[in-house]
């Protein structure tokens, strides 16, 4: 645990899996240079120790200092380990909020954990829905999300897709994206330090298969490869243990591929920025082709990142034609969603704030019962109040604008304070 405090303000931060580790270490560090009192969780859900601790390593973090060793298991196992032991954590070390980013079963029980202690929860890379409840990944979304006390959104689509959930505006947070912080850091060590493409041919392509629609299919999963096999360069393929126990059930032939060990950080961030294209069904990977403006084709059906898809970023599912004809197509010049580089100082800044003000404590609306206060919303015509912007109109009425729709029936948006209302524009109000 960090010795240096900043008036009394500890902050613990839950991480469960590499990809969660790559986006917190950011605001890690920001704790570190600030000289905030940081706790570091891992669950161990990603249980390859070795491969963790090469992570924690490379991105410049002190190792944690709670191992809860959850492991694999099903979905209850996990996350019912997870909230147990997180319980005993959270009180042995009372913090004076919880952090976590994502969407695994460990962030769900971090939630909870949290909730049913009191103390503030804060979720990081918050508001992302791809409405498909199949995921095991969208339920710990959306109940990570309503338990949370602050919601730091990537993007004014996520922090809309909040509002819409009647989660108040104030608890909700536009930082940007840490992934887009860890990035722009790292890609310069990346460079100098990896060496993995020395192995390859100048022109290559990457994949990444590893989510349960995909794995556990031998139709979607044969025909990801046999578009693999049709692409003129070989493809780079780092192999996930549970893809490599699917891809031997099943009987996948894999053509034009090179198979290559799983990667530490560096190592594949290098083989990203050089691929001609990247195949994948990670929803981080999507976000990282963004940062780096690579083509992406994503092997799913729908995305929780809908501001990824564009130019260079397409839904193909499992159908191999369209990979590749995808896949064949060059990158072109795009500006990425996700944000300037600098959510992590945003994220550590609300907290500071917060602390200061004594406002991180969970709220009494955040129940529903007898004598609670939730929040009441109303729609409201903003005819009498066109040509003010959205703060000065909060101003006048002494409300909360949560959405603004464009029109009785218009397209939803986030409230933007410095927004100008026209006659025909109305707006969701908390009074």
């Amino acid at each position: 645990m960090s010795k240096r405090s900043l008036r009394g303000l500890r902050v613990l931060s839950v991480v469960s899996t590499r990809p969660e580790l790559i986006k917190m270490a950011p605001v890690l560090k920001e704790f570190e240079r600030r000289g905030i009192e940081s706790v570091f969780v891992t669950t161990g859900q990603h249980y390859d120790r070795e491969l963790f601790e090469e992570f924690v390593c490379e991105l410049g973090l002190r190792p944690p200092d709670e191992n809860l060793a959850v492991g694999s298991g099903s979905q209850a196992f996990q996350t019912g380990e997870s909230l147990k032991r997180l319980e005993a954590v959270f009180q042995k070390h009372e913090p004076s909020v919880v952090l976590a980013e994502g969407d695994t079963n460990s962030i769900l029980a971090a939630a909870l954990a949290a909730q049913k202690l009191l103390v503030p929860f804060g979720h990081v890379e918050a508001g992302l829905r791809s409405f498909d409840r199949r995921m095991p990944e969208e339920i710990n979304r959306v109940v990570a999300d309503h338990c949370a006390e602050l919601l730091f959104a990537p993007t004014k689509l996520s922090a809309l897709q909040l509002l819409l959930e009647k989660i108040p505006k104030h608890k909700v947070f536009v930082t940007g994206n840490t992934v887009v912080d860890a990035c722009l850091q790292n890609l310069p060590l990346a460079r100098k330090k990896s060496v993995i493409r020395r192995s390859l041919p100048k022109k290559y392509f990457l994949l990444t298969v590893h989510r349960k629609e995909n794995t556990d299919s031998p139709t979607r999963l044969k025909q990801i490869f046999a578009a693999a096999a049709r692409l003129e360069a070989p493809v780079a393929f780092p192999l996930h243990p549970r893809t490599k126990a699917f891809i031997g059930k099943y009987g996948v032939k894999m053509e034009n591929i090179v198979v290559l060990p799983p990667l530490g950080y560096f190592d594949f961030l290098a083989l990203e920025e050089g691929a001609a294209a990247v195949l994948t069904d990670s929803g981080g990977v999507q976000e990282e082709c963004a940062v780096l403006g690579k083509r992406c084709v994503v092997l799913r059906e729908n995305t929780e990142r809908p501001e990824a898809l564009g130019p260079n970023c397409v839904l193909a599912g499992a159908d191999s034609r369209k990979i590749v004809a995808e896949a064949r197509k060059r990158a072109v010049r795009a500006p990425c969603p996700f944000g300037d580089g600098k959510a992590a100082r945003r994220i550590v800044s609300i907290l500071e704030r917060g602390f200061e003000r004594r406002s991180l404590a969970v709220e009494s609306s955040s129940f529903v019962g007898a004598g609670s206060h939730y929040p009441e919303f109303e729609l409201v015509s903003a005819a009498k109040h066109a040509g003010k912007t959205i703060a000065a109109f909060e101003r006048c009425e002494k409300c909360e604008a949560n959405v603004l729709f464009e029109g009785a029936r218009g397209a939803a948006r986030y409230p933007n304070p410095e927004r100008v209302l026209k006659k025909t524009d109305f707006l969701l109000v908390k009074r």
